[in-house]
């Protein structure tokens, strides 16, 4: 095990973004947005209306997701490393997007040392393994069935240089240290801090929505003046 290995893992208690109320903090980012711009705008200039709509045209939708799963596994890291007791140095990798509406919803992939890997191994084997293996049934178990002690599972992992175990064996292992409502916790910890509105504006094709401003405002004042 070198401490340069990294190892891949979905990061569980992740609720995911699509279908559920994260979705709606693009539209909410993209109006608050706009209408803090219309706060500088003279009483005959664009309103927030125009804004919005000149930042629809600048912004997209999975680049603010994309920037806001990577700050909810900063925060991850940072409440489970505080938890553990120890730099558990999650880093994110990628989000995984559904591309077909009514499938899956979507994950967040992290990377961290393998060194890390293995101090969440020993935790595990000093408690019996018995996260771990709340962890599986939890996965497998049928809606509404019972899942049976899964010790050839368990065996075969840990058999296995920890090098070797997939994300979703990673994930199992991790999911144990977890707790359920982390997803919840940090969804109140980011849209009461500036996440959000960071988020929304590594989304926004800045060059574009200036040029379109721009235009917009000529346009505005070639118009024929209300009586």
């Amino acid at each position: 095990m070198t401490e340069t290995t990294r190892l891949t893992t979905f990061l569980p208690g992740f609720g995911g973004f699509h279908g559920t109320r994260w979705t709606d903090l693009f539209p909410f980012a993209l109006q608050s947005c706009a209408e803090r711009f219309a706060r500088h705008e003279a009483a005959d200039e664009l309103t927030a209306a125009d804004l919005a709509a000149i930042l629809r045209e600048a912004s997209e939708a999975p680049r603010f997701f994309t920037a806001l799963a990577e700050r909810f596994c900063r925060r991850y890291d940072a409440e489970i490393s505080r938890w553990l007791g120890f730099e558990l140095e999650l880093k994110f990798a990628e989000l995984d997007i559904p591309r077909a509406h009514g499938s899956t919803t979507d994950f967040i992939l992290a990377t961290m040392p393998a060194s890390s890997a293995g101090k969440l191994l020993a935790r595990s084997a000093a408690e019996g393994h018995q996260r771990l293996i709340g962890s599986i049934r939890d996965r497998l178990a049928p809606p509404g069935g019972a899942v049976p002690y899964p010790a050839d599972v368990v065996e075969e992992w840990l058999a296995l240089p920890i090098e070797r175990w997939s994300r979703t064996e990673l994930c199992d292992l991790l999911a144990g240290f977890v707790d359920p409502e982390i997803d919840e916790r940090l969804y109140a910890d980011m849209t009461g801090g500036s996440d959000v509105s960071t988020a929304f504006e590594a989304a926004v094709d800045w060059e574009r929505f200036a040029a379109t401003r721009e235009a917009a405002r000529r346009a505005l004042s070639a118009a024929p003046a209300k009586l």
